[in-house]
């Protein structure tokens, strides 16, 4: 969204007292949609400080987790066996559920604020990811890793600064 056609206090009050919920919503915990305008560029990436993004931290609504919990106690999953199998399609389930709420969630938001926007993701960093690493299979769960070359959010609170950082 162009910056300088953004009202505050408009989005304030057409924000106030709504509620995003059901099956594309942003969860519980420390999720939140944020608009966010860019301060400083410290390389070249795809944003434009004339800009206003929303920055969306919300995952798979308990699907990341409950395949977590049901597989974190089996010591030694084999590759190629059904389990296995069945744990990398559980995961990218819920990998994929993540993304296409986020997406959803930037629409509803912005329906919201009846405001024309693009919503083209520039950055996606998932915090439940599976890496291999010498022949091992490792879930972070809740958690990057720093061994791929990829964008991670540090996000501020209130008042304070929201960072993108390369791993």
């Amino acid at each position: 969204m162009k910056l300088k056609k953004i009202h505050i206090e408009k989005v304030k009050k057409k924000l106030e007292g709504s509620c995003i919920c059901g099956e594309n919503s942003i969860g519980q915990g420390n999720h939140f949609v944020e608009m966010t305008q860019i301060d400083k560029l410290y390389q070249d990436i795809e944003l434009d400080k004339n800009h206003l993004y929303l920055l969306i931290h919300s995952g798979s609504r308990q699907i990341g987790e409950a395949i977590y919990q049901k597989y974190r106690g089996y010591q030694n999953l084999q590759v190629g066996t059904k389990k296995f199998d069945d744990y990398l399609l559980g995961h990218q389930h819920a990998v994929e559920f993540a993304y296409t709420n986020r997406k959803q969630l930037a629409n509803i938001f912005m329906n919201l604020l009846q405001m024309k926007y693009y919503n083209h993701l520039i950055i996606d960093c998932v915090h439940n990811t599976l890496e291999i690493i010498d022949n091992y299979y490792y879930h972070h769960k809740g958690s990057i890793s720093t061994l791929i070359n990829q964008y991670a959010i540090i996000a501020g609170s209130r008042g304070s600064y929201s960072y993108l950082v390369k791993c």
